[in-house]
């Protein structure tokens, strides 16, 4: 059975009995004792006497009173000790069960959550939501997965605070009631299974003594009115620029609104909160970090009321990056002769400290050895990202090793470009695994006759999976970059990688690619035909900078026939008001919005790609914790972290919405947490959702810190977005995302933080700047555009030499003057100011004619 909205948990047991002697007891199992009274907009539900049943209350009175006032709904309760000497309630939990559930199908086809039906009915009718566990500034809001209509605010009222919120993992509840949601804890201590952020405490009652609780249900238009709302409570509501998840050289900004007197602000040790000002109910201040993970602080306000927030410390981000890519080069490669996917990539695991092998017995199947999909891709699609930006010729020689020893020939056909799933088929796979460890977590994947008994081994090395092909056109379109901008050697030409990139990319979308798409008999329930017609591939952001190089190159017949064929296949996206299928449903279907976005782009559908912004945006968590700020459904890490970036910076170039800058810089900088200082790698690094212990079996490897996974999947896009960014805004005036910058009379001048300084976007202005083999450290322009002074440096020591592209400036001729050489440029109408060459170790200055 499950608990429902209005069910009370608890916990309790007498004060002369042993601390571990509770006894569990709920509203739902206490019908013997239950009275209901109604009136025109007020429901009182009580309990008094003690049950017969099992689970019933004993010892308590339990009333609750539900009212209608005006457009909210309040729920009043309270706990009564009945009995002759005290009680003590070791956790008393409420069940928060909203219209959530996503299991949607017929007895014939089972959840067929790819149909357009299914996703049209969830997106409409189910909804994400998001909590926070902070004191009395705690609340739980959802809105529908689809991101349209009102959303609901719950908050707590009065005196009355959440201490912590539990999912299935660290408060899984066995000995209590299941939930089909989280369960709101008021008290914890005996549901706690390690410390958490708010403390835990236990409810002690005296004879007669009786304890109440309070809470509001109300809806909001949207996200600003939520916040509005909230704060109108007595909350504090919290606005953060750039994250929750700072690096130590740079600095954030902090917002507190708050109708009620901020009275004291306590923060960790490694971490700074200076006030900068306060109006009326607005205090602002900065942020700094000096040491690496979690940092709390605390507020105290009002009549004795608290709230928390939880930040994030990481080094400088070039640091990271440096450090990232040097483990995978020395750590995840696989070097033994002997092992079919030699020269290929895998998993670290961090818990072990070795690379995923097939010895482990967790976790572990085809997609974790077998040489592709997201998992075996990660590593060499980051360290191919990470060396278009910071070349280096030891790893960029690991990369050209996997190329041409495996990925092209091996993995990927000569001819036809298709990729397979797995370098393992029928035999030998079974060969290699039957009698080892890692066996009994992938034997689901044999195929069975009708009496159960073993037939044959499911292949992996189909070609239809269109998942794995960006992944490979990414790494080929980095080589691209790498063999045409530095004087590494390599085994191709710069346009015979690019060639590549456009080859894979047309392999992905043919009709021959999906030819022997078969059904395995007990893996699936449906087909779908040419993947490409339906499934948007997350990483394929990449396609627009493939065109772009095809288009500069002057491979106009492949551009073409791309354009053509991305068009072609589109029919599906643009119909559709939902069309994101997915190897998961609800809020994992989202792997395919930011790709959707990009195909929307790409054939110019405004529709689509409002649809994508406003589902992206009902599934960020918005809430002040740094392992869920801008994440998906609490989720940070993976690759939609970073993905999900994309869409809204995109967006934002259109629509200025500040909203969107905040939510894909918290995306952005929120990733590098998944990074620590040295290099290794997680896919996430949320442990407080997941079992403890690695043997629960709900221990679930894909949402904790405990493997490196997919990381490196969202981290080659992270890169592609890091811009330093100087925009005003309302609260904090001239600030800064992953910069320092300011205005000053005549201008405006900006610094860019570690890994910021490739990128620049001088907002006010519309001035934007970008760098191949050099970085910018500081920029000062004046307000007619006219004078501007930029300060380069290399980003490796090898790298003399770079390109500067500045776009916004008006029409005219420009002089160049660097520490070298003198130079004139003319920039057309529509043109942009292209300086080739240029030092990479000086001070600039250009100046309008």
């Amino acid at each position: 059975m499950y608990g429902w909205t209005g069910d009370i948990f608890l916990k309790a047991r007498l004060g002369t009995e042993a601390e571990e002697k509770l006894d569990a007891m709920y509203t739902l199992f206490s019908d013997d004792i239950r009275s209901i009274r109604c009136s025109e907009n007020e429901i009182i539900c009580s309990y008094k006497g003690n049950s017969e049943y099992v689970g019933g209350f004993r010892n308590l009175e339990v009333t609750s009173n539900y009212r209608l006032e005006r457009d909210e709904i309040c729920w009043n309760f309270s706990v009564k000790n009945c009995a002759s000497e005290t009680m003590v309630i070791g956790e008393l939990g409420i069940p928060m069960v909203l219209n959530t559930s996503i299991y949607k199908g017929s007895p014939v086809t089972g959840l067929n959550h790819r149909s357009v039906e299914n996703q049209k009915y969830l997106n409409e009718n189910r909804f994400q939501t998001h909590y926070l566990a902070a004191g009395h500034s705690s609340c739980y809001s959802a809105v529908r997965y689809g991101g349209k209509g009102d959303h609901l605010l719950i908050v707590p009222s009065g005196d009355t605070f959440i201490e912590a919120i539990g999912e299935e993992g660290e408060y899984g509840h066995e000995a209590m009631m299941k939930t089909q949601g989280p369960l709101v804890y008021l008290y914890s201590k005996s549901a706690a299974r390690m410390p958490r952020e708010n403390g835990h405490r236990e409810l002690v009652l005296k004879p007669g003594d009786e304890q109440y609780f309070s809470f509001v249900f109300q809806s909001a238009r949207d996200i600003l009115d939520l916040k509005d709302k909230f704060y109108k409570k007595g909350k504090i509501d919290v606005k953060v620029i750039p994250g929750m998840v700072i690096p130590q050289d740079g600095e954030g900004k902090l917002l507190l609104r708050s109708t009620q007197t901020i009275h004291h602000i306590e923060a960790d040790d490694g971490m700074t909160v200076e006030p900068l000002g306060a109006l009326g109910g607005y205090h602002t201040y900065t942020l700094g970090v000096s040491k690496e993970g979690e940092l709390r602080v605390r507020i105290d306000y009002g009549n004795s009321h608290w709230t928390t927030l939880l930040f994030y410390g990481t080094p400088p981000l070039e640091e990271l990056i440096h450090a990232r890519a040097a483990f995978i080069t020395k750590n995840q490669q696989i070097r033994d002769l002997d092992d079919p996917c030699c020269y290929s990539f895998r998993s670290w695991d961090n818990d072990l400290e070795k690379m995923v092998d097939l010895e482990m017995p967790h976790g572990l199947d085809s997609i974790e050895a077998g040489g592709s999909d997201d998992r075996n891709f990660a590593p060499p699609v980051f360290l191919s990202a990470k060396n278009t930006y910071y070349p280096n010729a030891s790893e960029v020689n690991v990369l050209d090793e996997f190329i041409e020893n495996f990925l092209y020939g091996k993995l990927q056909d000569r001819e036809t470009f298709t990729v397979k799933t797995s370098l393992f088929d029928n035999y030998e796979t079974y060969a290699l695994l039957k009698g080892k460890p890692g066996f009994n977590s992938i034997k689901n994947f044999l195929i069975t006759d009708d009496d159960g008994q073993e037939t044959t081994w499911r292949r992996w090395d189909y070609v239809w999976r269109i998942y794995n092909y960006p992944h490979a056109y990414n790494i080929y379109y980095n080589m691209y970059r790498i063999a045409k901008n530095t004087d590494i050697k390599v085994s191709r030409s710069y346009r015979e990688y690019l060639l590549f990139a456009y080859k894979t990319a047309m392999a992905s979308y043919l009709d021959s690619t999906y030819a022997d798409h078969l059904r395995f008999r007990g893996f699936q329930r449906f087909t779908w035909g040419n993947m490409s017609e339906s499934h948007a591939p997350l990483g394929s952001f990449r396609l627009e900078y493939i065109l772009q190089a095809l288009d500069e190159e002057g491979m106009v017949e492949e551009e073409k026939e791309l354009r053509r064929i991305l068009e072609a296949r589109s029919e599906h996206f643009v119909t559709e008001e939902y069309p994101f299928s997915s190897e998961y449903l609800g809020p994992g279907a989202s792997t395919n919005h930011s790709p959707s976005y990009v195909l929307a782009k790409l054939v110019d559908n405004e529709k689509l790609k409002n649809t994508v912004v406003r589902m992206i945006l009902s599934t960020k968590d918005r809430y002040p914790r740094w392992y869920s700020y801008a994440a998906l459904n609490k989720f940070i890490g993976n690759y939609t972290t970073s993905l999900h970036a994309y869409p809204l910076l995109d967006c934002y170039e259109a629509m200025g919405d500040d909203y969107l800058l905040q939510m894909a810089y918290g995306s952005l900088l929120g990733h590098w947490c998944c990074v620590d200082s040295e290099g290794k790698g997680y896919n996430s690094r949320e442990w407080r959702f997941n079992p403890v212990n690695r043997d629960h079996p709900r221990y679930n490897f894909y949402v904790n810190e405990a493997r490196s996974l997919e990381l490196g999947i969202g981290l080659n896009c992270n890169l592609s977005l890091l811009c330093a960014t100087l925009v005003f805004d309302e609260h904090f005036g001239m600030t800064g995302y992953g910069c320092a910058g300011s205005e000053i009379e005549d201008g405006y001048q900006l610094k860019p933080w570690s890994g910021f300084g490739f990128k620049a976007n001088i907002v006010p202005l519309g001035v934007k700047f970008e760098t191949q083999n050099v970085k910018m450290t500081a920029i000062g322009i004046s307000k007619d555009k006219r004078n501007i002074g930029i300060q380069l440096t290399s980003p490796v020591a090898e790298i003399t030499k770079g390109l500067l592209t500045i776009e916004g400036l008006a029409a005219g001729m420009y002089r160049v003057a660097g520490s070298q050489d003198i130079r004139q440029y003319r920039i057309s109408a529509e043109g942009s100011l292209q300086v080739e060459d240029i030092s990479s170790n000086q001070r600039i200055e250009i100046q309008a004619e």
